[in-house]
């Protein structure tokens, strides 16, 4: 990971706090009060789409091992390492194996650091540098793709500020993300390299008035420097800006979401992107499992020369974690349909099939040592 002086942020936020008693703590409790990490997850992934490729059956196991630290005057730290491997015949395309007569399960072998990380935390917030999660509100446009093996993980700083009880500002600078596709492919993969490189910088303002409303302003600039939209498109064709506001709330088990968004072109981008995303959600929640999760939305084009409109009707989340439905707008959640096949083949940009992808898979953790805190997000 290539070096960045906001690495010195938590330190500059600490010299900066009020100065306040504190019981004397000892530096060996970011050893003591530590923890190892070790989690097992196997898979079982069957894709059976409605065109000429071979149906896919992919059997993986990702290993992640690494150490929490305790906390030292606010101070803790985490490395985190994956490695995920094929199980039995290779009957799929991960997009790094050459297996293109297949449907797409993208999972490819490889070991790459997952998280490593400086993290300090304050009474009125926190601030992570380094290798780490981020996710945001309903990871629509930024999250962790868990659904796939290789988690996304993003180098950079990130920022929590609580100046009032209810209210979180936040903001992160990313200068890479470590796409789902990787370790290897770096080149020679415009719309799904291993690295996306590129100057970003995101913005999120919530405020929890009360349980039954959640408000939330965001403004997303991704710069997506070796990010094409097409294989032979421009560099940088992904490179947006996406700003929006979210209303969100549950009382007595039911619950709602909902959402606007616009999206246009940003840095470098030859495209001119104009795009609109509307979301609305209920759902109803009954003995601590939802009962029923269903949405509607509506999105414009990605880009201006294309004038199709797709109004989609799906159930949201309803298996994998994944957007609330199928990609219109481009996020740095998740940059292809490979990188989640709920996203069927008519659900991508430029297709026009109507098929559906029906998608299996099974998802065991065998065993888990406690695993570090997700992001505060």
């Amino acid at each position: 990971m290539r070096a960045n002086p906001l690495l010195l942020c938590p330190l500059l936020l600490a010299s900066t706090a009020p100065a306040v008693a504190q019981a004397e703590e000892d530096l060996a409790n970011l050893f003591t009060q530590g923890k190892p990490i070790l989690d097992l997850r196997y898979r079982y992934e069957h894709v059976d789409q409605d065109n000429a490729l071979d149906h896919a059956n992919a059997q993986t196991l990702r290993t992640r091992a690494g150490f929490q630290t305790g906390s030292w005057y606010g101070f803790s730290g985490l490395l985190e390492a994956d490695n995920v491997s094929r199980i039995g015949d290779e009957r799929f395309n991960d997009t790094r194996n050459g297996r293109g007569n297949y449907s797409v399960v993208g999972d490819p072998d490889g070991t790459e650091i997952n998280q490593a990380l400086l993290r300090y935390d304050h009474a009125r917030g926190s601030a992570v540098a380094g290798r780490q999660r981020i996710e945001l509100d309903n990871q629509r446009f930024v999250g962790g793709v868990a659904w796939r093996q290789n988690e996304q993980t993003y180098d950079g700083f990130l920022g929590q500020l609580k100046p009032l009880d209810k209210l979180t500002l936040t903001y992160a600078y990313l200068d890479n993300i470590n796409t789902p596709f990787g370790p290897d492919g770096q080149h020679g993969y415009p719309t799904n390299p291993a690295n996306i490189e590129g100057h970003s910088h995101l913005f999120n303002v919530a405020y929890a008035w009360r349980p039954e409303l959640k408000v939330t302003a965001y403004s997303y600039l991704l710069g997506l420097d070796n990010l094409a939209v097409a294989p032979t498109a421009a560099p940088g064709s992904q490179s947006s800006c996406t700003s929006g506001m979210r209303l969100a709330g549950a009382r007595e088990g039911f619950s709602y979401a909902l959402e606007y968004a616009r999206q246009r072109d940003y840095g470098n981008n030859p495209l001119d992107l104009n795009g609109h995303y509307f979301l609305g959600e209920l759902g109803y929640q009954q003995g601590g499992y939802p009962a029923t999760r269903c949405s509607a939305g509506r999105r414009g084009p990605a880009t201006a020369p294309s004038r199709r409109r797709w109004r989609p009707s799906t159930c949201s989340r309803a298996g994998p974690t994944c957007s609330s439905s199928p990609r219109r707008m481009a996020s740095a959640t998740a940059m292809s349909a490979a990188a989640c096949p709920c996203w069927a083949a008519a659900c991508r940009p430029g297709t026009t099939t109507s098929r559906p992808t029906r998608v299996a898979t099974a998802t065991a953790r065998s065993w888990t040592w406690p695993t570090a805190d997700r992001s505060p997000m």
